[in-house]
């Protein structure tokens, strides 16, 4: 099986080099696509390791924005398709996370829900800083290390797995997460996630 991951970004200052750094390990730097909203955005630190695109950046509103950004990646993902048995789309503050008491990693859980399911979806956790008992985020440090409260939120449960030409909206909600460090949110939580190194 072969998978690939695909994110959009523009203004971000730590959460990029985490999100390369994670999927890189997990499905192979060369299996990584980050677009870059602008030319007047930096390169990422590990740039020669990943498939960047550059493209011009347009201002637009926060909704029209997003649209547009959604479909130049879904667009990418279906092209990644030709190429790949699985592709991944997440926001950059977005770090899918399999059980690890059930998977070794992301590679194997994916591999393991290769023809298994149609779709796959995570459950959505809005995570927070408590302030009695929880200092500020260091972005050196793995982030699930450094948050421990969460509540559920529908909300944040979206699609993040593409195969083939459908998105997977990951109905396996046992075996996965998705954590956001920007908004602090975390699809399924579980005391052992804060194990994970993201």
């Amino acid at each position: 099986m072969k998978a690939a991951a695909i994110t959009s970004v523009r203004n971000d200052k730590i959460f990029l080099d985490k999100w390369i750094d994670y999927y890189g390990q997990a499905l192979g730097y060369e299996h990584l696509y980050v677009i870059i909203d602008g030319y007047d955005q930096p390169l990422p630190k590990l740039a020669d390791r990943v498939n960047i695109l550059r493209f011009p950046h347009m201002p637009l509103g926060r909704v029209p924005a997003m649209r547009r950004r959604a479909r130049l990646v879904s667009d990418i993902a279906r092209g990644l398709h030709r190429f790949f048995d699985t592709v991944i789309g997440l926001d950059v503050d977005e770090f899918l996370i399999p059980d690890p008491d059930k998977y070794s990693g992301l590679f194997q859980f994916l591999e393991s829900q290769q023809g298994r399911y149609s779709s796959v979806s995570g459950l959505g956790l809005d995570v927070g800083q408590n302030l009695n008992e929880e200092g500020e985020l260091d972005p050196s440090e793995p982030f699930l290390g450094q948050r421990r409260f969460a509540h559920l939120s529908t909300r944040y449960t979206k699609p993040a797995a593409i195969r083939g030409q459908a998105f997977l909206t990951l109905n396996n909600a046992d075996d996965i997460w998705t954590y956001f460090p920007r908004t602090k949110r975390v699809r399924k939580l579980a005391s052992h996630a804060k194990k994970q190194k993201v």
